[in-house]
């Protein structure tokens, strides 16, 4: 465990802010750190530590291929990708709820129906199934867009129903193969959800059916991180993404502060030789 004072100034009246890191992270609200830090290359990864103390680990989902650990992280089996489920609850008591990611899309680009889902839940339709489309009703996903050039990060709600809208997309596209780091937000206290990305401009929207979704109490099964295929078809490319590291928390965020925790988790995975745009 590392203190951290940012800024302090000691010849004032007050110190500065005490930050608690673990493992790179700030810890407050932290509820799991996947670093993908443990096993050798080529090695098969079908448990996910978390490296956060809390003892949430993530499983393979069942029926699923293991991931494939690379030097910087996991990388998907295949095409139809990987998916890592926690015991984390989608729909928690405090109805806030964030997941950032730092990895690299590798889809092929402007390949019709060709998505990355990187958060989603764990209690959907047809995700037994590596090869199905994957559509993760219902809940609000955080998607990567492999239709267009460049691609980009979005949150993805199929048939509108909880964020008001298919997608919510982000200001700032991520060329394919590019390392990055994104997040899904959702603030259920507010009635809103966002989409934060490391150095670019955080997407939002709100609606009162998110409330009403994210309502503290009903089961929505636990989240789950990939990148899993979503769509009709597969990319031509046998792997699909590549995950470096994974942080939960249970509190939304600023678009500031957001940021900072965004720029954490890129230094932490960036002591691996991992460079960022």
């Amino acid at each position: 465990m590392i203190l951290q004072i940012p800024a302090a100034d000691f010849g004032a009246a007050a110190l500065g802010g005490i930050t608690r890191v673990v493992n790179g992270m700030p810890a407050t609200s932290l509820l799991g750190l996947y670093l993908f830090e443990d096993g050798a290359v080529d090695d098969e990864i079908a448990i996910a530590v978390d490296s956060s103390g809390n003892g949430n680990h993530a499983l393979t989902r069942s029926g699923w291929p293991n991931a494939v650990k690379t030097a910087y992280g996991v990388k998907t089996p295949d095409n139809n990708g990987m998916c890592f489920v926690t015991p984390i609850p989608l729909n928690p008591a405090g109805q806030q709820l964030t997941a950032f990611v730092c990895g690299v899309n590798y889809l092929e680009g402007n390949s019709s129906g060709d998505y990355n889902n990187w958060i989603g839940q764990s209690v959907t339709a047809d995700m037994d199934t590596p090869g199905a489309q994957h559509p993760n009703d219902d809940a609000v996903v955080l998607n990567y867009d492999g239709t267009g050039t460049p691609g980009h990060y979005q949150l993805y709600d199929n048939g509108g129903t909880i964020q008001g809208a298919a997608t919510t997309g982000s200001a700032g596209p991520a060329t394919y193969d590019q390392n990055g780091v994104a997040g899904i937000d959702v603030d259920a206290v507010a009635g809103s959800v966002k989409l934060h990305q490391l150095g670019f401009a955080m997407a939002s929207r709100s609606a009162a059916s998110i409330s009403t979704f994210y309502d503290g109490s009903t089961d929505r099964g636990f989240l789950s991180f990939g990148p899993w295929s979503h769509g009709s078809t597969r990319s031509v490319n046998d792997v699909i993404g590549e995950a470096y590291a994974v942080a939960i928390y249970g509190r939304s965020f600023s678009e500031a502060e957001a940021q900072t925790y965004m720029q954490y988790l890129a230094d932490r995975v960036a002591l691996r030789g991992v460079t960022f745009p």
